[in-house]
């Protein structure tokens, strides 16, 4: 009998945990899909294609602007 309630009381504290993991990865499901929708409307553009200018080294002839 002792045993069945050690198993008992075991699941219910899994049980607990498992649906509060499961309730975040809802959450952040929700998040991600929000994110994932606002992105469509409004987007900055890829970040890599604007060039990095070095001062210290630049000569004036524009070929990274134009590449």
């Amino acid at each position: 009998m002792d045993t069945i309630l050690t198993y008992g009381i075991g699941g219910i504290i899994c049980f607990f945990f498992l649906m509060l993991y499961l309730r975040s990865l809802k959450k952040r499901e929700a998040q991600a899909h929000e994110a994932a929708e606002k992105g469509k409307l409004y987007s900055e553009g890829p970040k890599a294609q604007h060039p990095h200018i070095d001062n210290n080294y630049c000569i004036g002839c524009a070929t990274c602007t134009t590449v």
